[in-house]
């Protein structure tokens, strides 16, 4: 899905305005965590969430554990991201900023149904909000500006970027590759 080169601008805005609200620098790192709290977005494992029906708790926390990552419903005035906390952290930092995304974008959640016979969730939804999502996500994550700082200082080792910013290293590369700051160092 294609992405116009404002959409993305705007992106990488949203990520240095959000950690400015943090008290950050644009080039830090930022937590998914922190973020939520700061939009008043609660995150939990699907054991915690209230009137989480015991059958779709056994689904994801039992019968299917790795075929989810997160998803965020409303069902009051507060979205809730269930988060499953069965990956990694860089994996559920990645997670959780992709719901926030949607979020921050005021995408509707796409709708869950179940699978006729056998339990298992399928979902609909929309190519254009996860293309939009993915993209502000990562940019939360792994910003532009903090690509460009760790290249400046020498650092372009890809799984120390990824410790920095508390992202996978294929998170890393993503955001190297769709930045093209590896390419515009490689010219200095």
């Amino acid at each position: 899905m294609a992405l116009s080169p404002d959409f993305k601008l705007w992106c990488e805005l949203q990520a240095c305005i959000y950690r400015k609200a943090l008290a950050k620098e644009p080039f830090e790192a930022l937590c998914a965590f922190d973020l939520a709290k700061y939009l008043r977005i609660q995150v939990m494992p699907p054991g915690f969430v209230p009137k989480l029906r015991w059958n779709d708790r056994q689904v994801l926390q039992i019968d299917d554990p790795e075929g989810w990552s997160a998803v965020t419903v409303i069902g009051g005035d507060v979205p809730v991201i269930i988060n499953n906390t069965r990956h990694q952290y860089p994996r559920q930092q990645a997670d959780v900023m992709h719901e926030l995304a949607h979020i921050i974008r005021g995408h509707r959640p796409m709708t869950l149904e179940r699978f006729p016979g056998n339990g298992m969730f399928i979902r609909q939804f929309n190519r254009q909000d996860e293309a939009e999502a993915a993209y502000l996500g990562g940019c939360l994550q792994v910003p532009e500006v903090g690509l460009k700082q760790q290249f400046e200082k020498g650092v372009q080792d890809v799984q120390r970027i990824a410790a920095y910013f508390n992202a996978s290293k294929k998170m890393a590369q993503y955001r190297i590759n769709v930045t093209g700051v590896r390419k515009r160092y490689e010219m200095k």
